[in-house]
């Protein structure tokens, strides 16, 4: 087993109401490692489309006049679940999809807590 799995698997145990978790590329939108706790979701297709929302959210940024660096969360919400996603660098993301019982608060602080550790297990 990989460190990113490993490590994404640690924070999955920490999640209350964890759905799925993944570390993405954003350029090509492939995850790296995930998992799914909800057979009936496409968790990883989700994931890789979430990479079309960071960069809409980096040119946004850049119109703005800000660096595309200074976001810290992207936060999507639906009737059913919220999705918590946090830049891992440059050049990936931690995707983080919870049900809606889960603590946005909580969730933000452990993704926090494992951002590190996660960017430092991402193959080069």
């Amino acid at each position: 087993m990989s460190a990113l799995t490993a490590t994404l698997q640690e924070l999955s145990r920490d999640v209350d109401h964890l759905l799925a978790t993944h570390v993405v590329d954003i350029d090509s939108g492939m995850p790296l490692s995930g998992i799914t706790n909800d057979p009936t979701l496409d968790a990883i297709a989700s994931a890789a489309s979430y990479a079309q929302v960071v960069k809409a959210n980096a040119n946004a940024l850049r119109f703005l006049g800000m660096d595309p660096q200074a976001t810290e969360d992207i936060v999507i919400t639906t009737r059913t679940f919220y999705v918590l996603i946090r830049l891992l660098g440059t050049g990936h993301y931690l995707s983080v999809m919870m049900g809606k019982q889960a603590s946005l608060g909580l969730t933000r602080s452990l993704m926090g807590k494992y951002a590190a550790r996660l960017q430092e297990a991402i193959p080069r």
